[in-house]
């Protein structure tokens, strides 16, 4: 009798395997994703020519009124629906060619839905061919496309919407019959009756319609966990986040506003939320490095699928890598200023600026104490919340922002590392918190408040007592955060910018892009425009000593840069108002620094002039 050995198969091996087949299936899904955009809005450009041409047809005097591209969708009329219903259903073509570009599922639904309509009118009126096969060839094209529409709408919004398209037809036909009855007086002369319930009757139905289409078409909106599932959910991500976090937006993953994005292994997430149809993502993901481009992956073929446009807030160089690799663009926000406790040192001419703020501060009776674990004196909090109060008025804040900032008091926990500095007195001059950095052991700057009587150099010698404290407690590195728009040379040198116009098949039209928007950050930075209160933050964090590290701004589609900032100031708690307020003040401070500009060089110019004639004389 043979004996069969079993030899067990070679993990490691199997899972090279696995590892080389999805890295083909992420290469192959990179390389068709263009062509399958490009069949898309090629079918979405057909359906929006036919549908034009006739809506043009109907009401302008052109050369093609006869061409058979305008009998396509007035074959409808066919059938007894009705001339008024066949332009309805052409401008309700038009107004869906947008979202059968983007892949929208409904959208191909209901254009399949009113091709065949007018595919069964051409058969019913026995039209000539021309009408028939092109109607055919576009029902059979979407038929063969089928798997590239797969973007899902909000289940409950879109029958919400159903229900207000099917309105808005039944009166457009009832509009319609009403106006027949008028035409024909079958009920007598009731034609000056009928015609203002025929236009009512029409302006409902059209609001109705568009509504049903907005419904049905909008993104699908993010379903929150239940309370007890999301907070095993956030235990779970606490423990990735202690592991594996090592970057200063860790912290601010595990917020009740955010929603959690898995890895399939559950040993990685990435956190994000919804707001105007941009999923803005926070950060890196977190977890192991060799899982990050999958999640990343999988994370943007969900938005996709959800009709959400991807924008990443404050990536670090290896997301971007990643990310660009993936065909995503990087717009670079600024730079981070993250300081070496081993190397800081007040003493020396590269310490001399913090020391002599810190002297300055200490000769003013300031005193600085430190907490973290455990609860602050009543009476300091108390000092805290009236600095906070304080801090905000002047500013005319209504509100705090958030997402990737705390909130003060709201958000403080005992578990952040406080540094406040009181006076001689007792009482509260200026404070600050730290969150942690996880796994890069250290700590990063989160809320900073001063006060109206705090001394000059309290800030400095409340941030090196913070660094004692930390160093003394060994802790490595303290993170300043970010300096808005530091670093912006306005060219993309780098050659991870260069590959995407490579890697995607874009021509130099990104890296355009890229520059031309970076450059006119700068400009308006440069020319206080753009962030004027940030631009002495960069010096400021600078007197530290600190690594600078580059933080970007990664978006899937470039075309919504727009959507997406919008979405990151929204998700900050940034209101439409505030948005409007500082873009008008922006373009007013433009418009008045222009009309100086004018009347300095026409005061210039008058002189030159009062000399001309006896320039001329001489």
């Amino acid at each position: 009798m043979i004996k069969i050995k079993h030899v067990p198969p070679d993990i490691s091996e199997i899972q090279d395997v696995q590892e080389n087949q999805h890295t083909a299936a992420l290469a192959f899904r990179s390389w068709w994703a263009p062509y399958a955009m490009a069949l898309r809005w090629t079918i979405a450009g057909a359906v929006v020519l036919i549908a034009g041409a006739e809506i043009s047809a109907a009401f302008l005097r052109v050369p093609w009124a006869n061409a058979p591209i305008t009998d396509v969708i007035s074959e409808i009329d066919g059938i007894g629906l009705g001339r008024e219903v066949a332009l309805t259903f052409a401008f309700m073509l038009v107004a869906m060619a947008r979202s059968l570009g983007r892949g929208k599922r409904h959208a191909w639904w209901l254009t399949l839905t009113l091709l065949g309509i007018a595919l069964w009118g051409a058969i019913a009126q026995h039209e000539p061919w021309a009408s028939f096969l092109l109607l055919l060839a576009l029902c059979l094209a979407l038929l063969l496309l089928a798997p590239l529409f797969s973007t899902r709408s909000d289940p409950q919004i879109a029958a919400r919407g159903y229900l207000f398209l099917g309105l808005g037809l039944l009166l457009i036909i009832s509009s319609t019959s009403l106006h027949l009855l008028a035409r024909w007086r079958l009920f007598g002369d009731i034609d000056d009756l009928a015609r203002p319930w025929v236009i009512a009757l029409h302006v409902v139905a059209f609001c109705a319609l568009g509504y049903g289409l907005l419904a049905i078409l909008r993104p699908a909106l993010a379903r929150r966990d239940r309370r007890a599932a999301r907070h095993a959910l956030l235990a779970r991500a606490r423990q990735v986040a202690e592991q594996c976090g090592r970057q200063t937006m860790t912290y601010f993953t595990l917020t009740a506003d955010k929603t959690l994005f898995w890895s399939s292994t559950g040993s990685s997430y990435l956190a994000y939320r919804v707001i105007q149809g941009v999923a803005v993502m926070l950060g890196d993901p977190i977890g192991p490095l060799e899982e990050h481009v999958a999640l990343l992956a999988a994370f943007t073929r969900y938005c996709r699928r959800q009709d959400w446009t991807v924008a990443i807030y404050q990536a670090s160089e290896e997301c971007k890598r990643i990310a660009t690799a993936q065909g995503m663009m990087a717009f670079k926000l600024g730079e981070e200023a993250i300081v070496s406790l081993d190397c800081f040192t007040p003493a020396g001419k590269i310490g001399a600026p913090v020391r002599h703020m810190v002297a300055r501060a200490r000769r003013a009776g300031a005193t600085v104490d430190c907490w973290q674990g455990v609860s602050i004196p009543a009476e300091v909090f108390a000092g805290m919340n009236e600095v906070s109060a304080q801090w905000l008025s002047e500013r005319q804040a209504q509100r705090q922002l958030r997402f990737s900032m705390g909130r003060f008091p709201e958000d403080w926990s005992p578990d952040l590392l406080t540094v406040v500095a009181r006076g001689a007195d007792g009482r509260v001059l200026s404070f600050l918190t730290w969150t942690p950095l996880y796994a890069a052991n250290g700590w990063a700057l989160d809320v900073m408040r001063r006060g109206e009587l705090a001394p000059p150099g309290v800030m400095e010698l409340m941030l090196t007592e913070g660094f004692a404290w930390a160093k003394a407690h060994g802790y490595a590195h303290m993170s300043l955060g970010l300096a808005p728009l530091a670093g912006l040379a306005g060219t993309p040198d780098d050659a991870d910018t260069m590959e995407l116009a490579v890697s995607t098949g874009a021509h130099d039209a990104a890296t355009h892009l890229i520059t031309l928007i970076e450059r006119s950050a700068v400009a308006l930075h440069r020319r206080g425009l753009l962030l004027k209160d940030y631009r002495s933050l960069y010096a400021f964090k600078a007197k530290f000593q600190p690594k600078w590290e580059a933080r970007y701004l990664l978006l899937n589609e470039p075309q919504a840069a727009a959507q997406a900032l919008a979405g990151i100031a929204l998700a900050h708690g940034v209101s439409w108002r505030s948005i409007g307020r500082n873009c008008a003040g922006t373009v007013s401070e433009w418009g008045r620094r222009g009309a100086r500009r004018l009347l300095h060089t026409g005061l210039a110019k008058k002189p030159e002039a009062a000399n001309a004639p006896e320039t001329l004389a001489s």
